[in-house]
């Protein structure tokens, strides 16, 4: 068992198998008895295939199980998402589903990474289903979450279609990550925001000089001189997230002062040399020109504020342990934050005692506007001139010539802020996805249920809601359509009535604070048998919880599977898959040992096990031929270990 859980480690931090005969004589030096055979590096290789069937097993056992909370199988969404590592094309395949009694209600289960050899949209579909066939059924798929490709290839359409079900019966998410960097994407398109595009070709051009070799040396050591913690460079790429464009910014901006510094250095060095160095020495004093002046630095500094706070707002979407309306809601609070940037833009004084909108902005704009700013001089007033020689823009010049770069630069930023909310608004959640939400919303938010409760009892609330309670269930689980309205009425009544019974003890400002998937959990757990009898209540409840989800945990299990399948590690892809269904779906270290056990049964065929070589009756303890290589080896540098 020991040697069996050292092996899981490795599974589960996509370590060298090699790692493991140093491991197995570490624990032995510490005084673990670790037996005296199975000691290879073969051996984990040769138990991963056991243990990943093991886990497969477990899942598939869950999948194909009614939930006594319910009487259905468990509902499901797919998340997909295509990536290319070592020169092939895969497909990760993944679930999100309600796990009853887990820590989180909401978990997304990896299923596969196949190989994806056509990319039309049948092809890819069919990949999917295929992956899918092993695993449920049509009554339990509840549509899916991709991006905009799977959307333009038609995959929702033929994946609906495999299972013989209506496209209005499923829902799928075009992910809301996504979603947020398309408006990104177009507004930089646009003639207004050329400055933007300015700003960011000019940063990531400085960022070049520094990125590596000398130049990146003379940056840490202006750093430090400075006393300052480096910034490593970044680029801006339309393919990254927010919080990489926040970084482009952010770092930027951190490291202003060394760059600057590095710059002057350069200017003065190689003024005199050759020609090459003298191209040099003009290159840097272009680079001063373009940021040691107030325009740059101002709107610099309100990038950084504008794209953290995009960044916050992305990250907090893309979660998947969200209800559908506590995604929206967070969404929805973070437009109103970039709104209230706008009307505190101007004045530090309207942001309020607790938090500052534009902590960079409002810090930095003193200084620069004293012509003093990161300890330099602020050189230059003037704003790059606009590239494009149109009506549009000479009228945009001549109206910064006649401004303040204050005043200029804050149109500016409060421009992008407000086109920024607008895209949000008009292009994340279209009409049909703001009206699921209010659907799933009315089924899931059980504390403002239980609000209403304590305000008109659970017996006058019971009735005023059931009609809407059916409509709205019929709606959204298919599985629930089936049931005569009548029963459907007196389960919602029974399920008010235990609502009640559940919070009544609970003083209204701690009601106020709890998740309503708390709530949902109290009639998800196993041992409450609170779903006896309101179980088809339960059954829409826990479909509309997972109605709508995320496509960007597909981007986190990639990053996995690139670590486990990185090009330090020569593994097959089989190899490689079983140890993703280990590091995704298999238990903690500390909860592993049955999984484990079961393998080691399985994997020794008469179910002994065999870590120690016998003579009759003589166990062969600790004479390893592995423990006893490794130990014997001897110090490169003797005189170290004397």
């Amino acid at each position: 068992m020991r040697c069996a859980r050292t092996s899981y480690l490795l599974y589960k931090t996509a370590r060298p198998y090699s790692e493991y005969e140093q491991l197995v004589t570490l624990e032995s030096h510490n005084g673990c008895d670790m037996g005296n055979i199975n000691h290879s590096r073969k051996f984990p290789a040769q138990i991963l295939p056991f243990i990943a069937d093991e886990t497969k097993a477990r899942v598939k056992k869950f999948l194909c199980t009614p939930l006594v909370q319910t009487g259905f199988l468990p509902p499901v969404k797919v998340i997909a998402d295509k990536d290319t590592k070592k020169h092939r094309t895969r497909q990760v395949v993944l679930l999100v589903t309600i796990v009853p009694d887990a820590a989180e209600l909401i978990q997304y289960i990896y299923l596969d990474h196949p190989i994806v050899n056509k990319h039309t949209g049948k092809d890819v579909a069919a990949s999917i289903t295929n992956v899918l066939q092993n695993y449920i059924v049509a009554g339990q798929f509840e549509g899916g979450g991709f991006d905009g490709q799977y959307f333009h290839l038609g995959v929702p359409e033929y994946v609906n279609a495999h299972y013989e079900i209506d496209y209005s019966d499923t829902y799928y998410d075009w992910d809301v990550l996504h979603c947020c960097g398309l408006v990104d994407t177009r507004l930089r398109k646009l003639e207004q925001f050329q400055w933007l595009s300015n700003i960011t070709n000019t940063v990531s051009s400085i960022f070049k000089l520094f990125n590596w070799g000398k130049g990146y040396e003379e940056l840490v050591e202006a750093c430090d001189r400075l006393k300052l913690a480096i910034q490593n460079p970044q680029f801006f790429c339309e393919t990254r997230f927010a919080n990489s464009v926040r970084k482009v910014y952010g770092n930027f901006l951190a490291d202003l002062s060394a760059i600057i510094a590095c710059l002057e250095n350069t200017k003065f060095e190689m003024h005199d040399g050759d020609a090459s160095e003298r191209e040099k020495a003009q290159q840097a004093e272009q680079y001063q020109v373009k940021i040691q002046n107030k325009s740059f630095c101002l709107l610099l500094s309100g990038l950084a504020d504008i794209y953290e706070q995009y960044g916050v707002l992305v990250s907090e979407v893309q979660k998947v342990n969200l209800l559908p309306f506590q995604r929206f809601d967070k969404f929805t609070g973070h437009m109103e934050k970039m709104k209230q940037m706008v009307k505190c833009l101007s004045d530090h004084n309207n942001c309020g005692k607790d938090k500052c909108f534009w902590p960079h902005y409002h810090k930095n704009k003193p200084g620069i506007l004293n012509g003093q700013f990161v300890g330099t001089q602020i050189i230059e007033d003037h704003e790059e001139q606009h590239v494009h020689n149109t009506r549009r823009a000479r009228q945009q010049e001549a109206n910064n010539a006649t401004t303040s770069p204050v005043m200029a630069a804050e149109r500016k930023l409060a421009d992008l802020t407000t086109q920024l909310v607008k895209g949000f608004r008009e292009d994340v959640y279209s009409e049909d996805a703001l009206e699921m939400v209010e659907s799933t919303r009315f089924l899931t938010d059980l504390k403002s249920l239980a609000m209403q409760i304590r305000e008109k009892g659970h017996i006058l609330l019971g009735v005023l809601n059931a009609d809407k309670f059916v409509r709205i269930a019929k709606k959204i689980s298919r599985n629930v359509r089936v049931v005569n309205n009548q029963e459907i009425v007196q389960q919602y009544k029974i399920f008010v009535r235990r609502l009640a019974s559940k919070t009544e003890a609970i003083a209204i400002p701690e009601l106020q604070k709890m998740d309503s998937k708390d709530l949902i959990k109290t009639f998800l757990t196993s041992s409450g048998e609170l779903y006896v009898g309101c179980e088809m209540v339960v059954e829409a409840i826990v479909v509309a919880a997972i109605k709508m989800t995320v496509e960007s945990i597909a981007e986190s299990v990639i990053s996995r599977y690139n670590t486990h399948n990185s090009k330090l590690r020569s593994m097959s892809e089989e190899a490689v898959n079983n140890e993703l269904w280990i590091a995704c779906n298999g238990p903690e270290l500390g909860g592993a040992d049955r999984i484990l056990s079961s393998s080691l049964s399985k994997y020794f065929r008469h179910g002994n096990w065999h870590f120690v070589t016998r003579k009759g009756e003589q166990s062969k303890l600790y004479n390893s031929k592995v423990i006893n290589r490794i130990i014997s080896q001897e110090s490169r540098l003797p005189f170290v270990t004397q």
